[in-house]
């Protein structure tokens, strides 16, 4: 359980470094403070940026999670992860609304990832 934990935080952060990053590289990322730098780079430097100071990292976070917890485990942690990090960021970024029908997909993706792991956990220590 806590390798599970300890992988789903990896993952997190690994994946808000890149979703951020992508937010950087489009001037999305907190305009208002990050203006000034927005308008002195072209895309190509936020894009070398966004490699530099958040894909690298990300890179190094999200196969930590592969490390500390089984495969079985981590891929539909990864699936799930992107979910979340997806609509958080969709809600920051795009000011989309949370609605019942997202909640009810969201929740029932959610599901699906938790029993993907449970059969996959399973299988694995049976074997």
């Amino acid at each position: 359980m806590i390798a599970a934990l300890q992988g789903f935080l990896f993952l997190v952060s690994g994946y808000v470094l890149i979703f951020a990053g992508m937010a950087f590289s489009n001037k999305q990322l907190l305009p208002s403070f990050l203006g000034d730098i927005y308008d002195g780079t072209n895309y190509t430097v936020r894009v070398l940026v966004f490699t530099a100071l958040f894909a690298l990292p990300a890179n190094f976070l999200i196969p930590k999670a592969f490390q500390v917890s089984s495969a079985s485990v981590a891929g539909p942690l990864l699936m799930a992860t992107v979910l979340v990090i997806t609509i958080i960021f969709a809600m920051i970024v795009d000011k989309v609304q949370m609605t019942l029908p997202i909640m009810m997909a969201a929740s029932l993706a959610m599901l699906f990832c938790c029993l993907t792991a449970w059969l996959l956990e399973a299988q694995r220590l049976s074997s």
